[in-house]
């Protein structure tokens, strides 16, 4: 059989080598898949363009933005999806984001029921171990080291938010531990709940659950701001000059 790379022109053949970083597979393999109906492209493009707005806004704002702005923005359900769709590409990189997912459920729900820490203080340190084991897997694929920055960061600044006692925490752990469970896991809430026997915490749940619909439904609006001045842009090119964008939530 001749090279993959002779029978595909230059762009196809770019398309698929960075398919092939991101799904950590040699490009005949995924040309087998792809035959085989394994991979499903629909809605790659669309969540790498919603990923990659993330992370332009993320590289600029920086140390600027707040651990809660930064968990809600992440959070909405069209930019969770997405960052998460892409994760879910890489085996074991969402093995292990799921499985701190569990965690993160399991830890919110004992934490709102108001179970000392000391009953669950092991999982909290197993989260830890787990996050600076993805810290350590190499990813040379832009979408998927993008998605894994921004999910990262998430988990870090709910676990700093929990570590400062701060309100809202629980209700943003239960929402990234949900999701990451569904998407990665392909598990509903109802099998999620059945799964892992969570009817001793039937009321927490339901609290918890109505405030991560909230969470992931809140509205946004996108305003261009600009990458040198911050400065929110009126037209194509900022008064500093700068024509070089982001897009910040105002709604945040």
């Amino acid at each position: 059989m001749p090279s993959i790379s002779i029978w595909l022109n230059s762009e196809d053949y770019k398309h698929l080598e960075e398919l092939s970083k991101l799904l950590n597979r040699k490009p005949s393999r995924v040309i087998k898949e792809i035959l085989e109906d394994k991979i499903s492209f629909k809605g790659i493009e669309n969540h790498y363009s919603i990923v990659k707005e993330l992370y332009k806004w993320y590289y600029y704002e920086g140390n600027g933005i707040s651990s809660e702005k930064y968990i809600r923005r992440i959070l909405k359900k069209k930019n969770i999806e997405a960052i998460l769709s892409i994760i879910s590409l890489h085996d074991d990189i969402r093995a292990i984001f799921k499985t701190l997912g569990t965690l993160m459920l399991i830890v919110s729900l004992k934490s709102y029921a108001n179970i000392p820490e000391e009953n669950f203080s092991l999982l909290k340190l197993l989260k830890y171990d787990l996050i600076e084991d993805i810290k350590h897997i190499k990813v040379h694929s832009v979408p998927l080291l993008y998605s894994k920055i921004l999910w990262t960061r998430c988990i870090e600044k709910i676990r700093e938010l929990s570590i400062n006692k701060a309100k809202s925490w629980e209700c943003l752990a239960f929402t990234a531990g949900l999701f990451a469970v569904m998407i990665l896991g392909q598990e509903t809430p109802d099998e999620i709940y059945a799964k892992y026997g969570l009817n001793d915490f039937e009321k927490e749940w339901k609290e918890l659950f109505t405030q991560m619909i909230k969470i992931v439904s809140t509205e946004e609006k996108l305003v261009p701001k600009c990458a040198i001045c911050k400065n929110i842009l009126q037209g194509v090119k900022c008064i500093c000059g700068s024509t070089e964008f982001y897009l910040e939530d105002a709604l945040i």
